[in-house]
């Protein structure tokens, strides 16, 4: 079967290659490079020379099981690291981290605001649907499809 992907981002890139066991694929990418959010830059050390992913730097093996297998069948080195997500926003001031519970009120006011006890309400839902949602999920559908109206 004749595939065209498109976009030669991670998700591109490793669906064009395990396709490609089977089918002939035609990757197409608008960009210059391949990679995406996954911009590798050789930079020269005292060492010797680095490959340095500046996009995609973390992953973990629990999260990202494919992925992994697949980075370990190409040989890409990695290593342990931690992982948490913040915000920063400049043009609302809106800061928080979600390590723990004082980073995420890192902001006193948040205690106090709906709109930010709201957030944080949703997404300890999302947390507690999420396996459910998971084991039900129909793979034929289409996320417009999937998602309420």
């Amino acid at each position: 079967m004749k595939i065209v992907v498109v976009g030669g981002g991670v998700s591109g890139l490793y669906a064009a290659c395990h396709l490609a066991h089977d089918h002939d694929v035609t990757l197409v990418e608008a960009d210059y490079r391949l990679g995406g959010h996954a911009d590798s830059h050789r930079v020269q050390t005292a060492r010797g020379p680095v490959s340095i992913d500046s996009g995609f730097i973390v992953f973990n093996r629990r999260n990202y099981p494919l992925f992994s297998s697949w980075i370990d069948e190409l040989g890409v080195a990695s290593r342990p690291s931690d992982m948490s997500f913040s915000v920063s926003n400049r043009a609302t001031g809106l800061e928080y981290n979600a390590t723990d519970i004082n980073s995420l009120f890192c902001q006193r006011r948040n205690l106090v605001r709906p709109a930010f006890l709201g957030m944080v309400r949703d997404i300890l839902a999302f947390y507690r649907m999420a396996p459910a949602l998971r084991e039900s999920l129909d793979e034929n559908l289409t996320l417009g499809q999937w998602l309420p109206e």
